[in-house]
């Protein structure tokens, strides 16, 4: 009799364990080790295309927030406590729907050119981000296997556009 009280049991506590609707993870912003954590386990429970999202999201909040000058407190509470559903949404309301390309790459020093892309990427469609930070990267890989210096590469980008650098890479991947 006890065995079958206990069989019940486990069975009605199974179903009601995995019939429950699991409540969606959240981002905890409290430090950045639980930051980095829980972006990770958000991430591993998403499919590419919703992950790709969150990934365009994060990135287009933290490139408003550096334009904004905001403290990192303030960045760390725009995460907290949201899910990846309300990250998304939150990183729409920031990224255009349509790219601006009118912004140009300050490659004159280190400083200024990393100051420089954060408004290019701010001005730019999520897919276009994607596309911009693929070709850069392709580029900077490039430069590297030349044996380039830093200065010499960023001179090269001087004065281009991110319509610029995505066109360079496709021609030289042709």
């Amino acid at each position: 009799m006890k065995s079958r009280i206990l069989i019940f049991t486990v069975l009605i506590f199974s179903h009601l364990l995995f019939s429950a609707e699991k409540a969606p993870l959240k981002i905890d912003a409290t430090t950045d080790e639980s930051l980095a954590a829980s972006f990770v386990a958000i991430a591993s429970t998403l499919n590419p295309e919703k992950s790709q999202a969150l990934s365009n999201a994060s990135a287009a909040i933290v490139s408003d927030g550096m334009k904004n000058k905001l403290s990192e407190k303030t960045m760390r509470e725009k995460f907290h406590n949201k899910t990846a559903d309300e990250i998304i949404e939150m990183g729409k309301k920031i990224s255009p729907t349509q790219s601006d390309f009118s912004l140009k790459i300050n490659g004159t020093s280190k400083e200024e050119f990393s100051k420089s892309l954060v408004p290019m990427l701010t001005a730019l469609s999520p897919e276009d981000q994607n596309k911009f930070a693929q070709a850069l990267a392709f580029l900077m890989i490039q430069s590297q296997s030349k044996n380039e210096s830093e200065e010499t590469f960023m001179k090269s980008l001087n004065g281009k556009s991110a319509k610029d650098i995505i066109l360079l890479r496709n021609d030289l991947t042709k």
